[in-house]
């Protein structure tokens, strides 16, 4: 409940204003930003990623900033701090200057008044010439049926044996 001793109209419409407001963000449910699927989210060529930030959900708040990192997925365990404050009026943000043929881990954190969401992708860069690794590059072993991927092993034996 609140108080006012002075009675201006002023004052009367100020607490009444925030009354209002009080009563009508505690009966909407606000949320922490949406992370999107990677196919919305992401688009790759030999050198560049392209983010596509307004593929985020703002959960009823609008977003704040996001914070962006990335690393080789073979390379290195330490983040690449790319921006930590990106607009949310940038629609598409690209890193530049990565490895041809190369697995990434990327790292996007969104934040608005609700919380902060964040969000993890595996991405490979394209060969040089533009096309993708060739299977036969991702495989050390074929041995009894089991499937050992040197550059990506994140995907799924299951889904490799029945392919083909």
């Amino acid at each position: 409940m609140v108080f006012v001793r002075e009675f201006s109209v002023f004052s009367v419409r100020y607490v009444c204003h925030f009354y209002i407001l009080f009563r009508i963000r505690k009966s909407i449910k606000f949320t922490v930003p949406v992370k999107p699927k990677q196919s919305q989210m992401i688009t790759v060529n030999s050198t560049v990623l392209t983010i596509w930030l307004d593929s985020w959900g703002d959960g009823g708040c609008p977003v704040l900033y996001f914070i962006i990192e990335y690393r080789d997925m073979h390379r290195s365990n330490d983040w690449v701090l790319v921006s930590n404050n990106v607009q949310p009026t940038e629609r598409a943000y690209s890193i530049l200057d990565l490895v041809p043929a190369t697995t990434y881990h990327l790292r996007v954190t969104a934040h608005n008044n609700a919380g902060s969401t964040v969000a993890f992708y595996n991405f490979t860069t394209l060969t040089a010439e533009g096309g993708n690794i060739p299977l036969d590059a991702w495989l050390t072993q074929i041995s009894k049926g089991h499937i050992f991927i040197q550059h990506f092993p994140f995907l799924s034996v299951g889904f490799l044996t029945h392919m083909g």
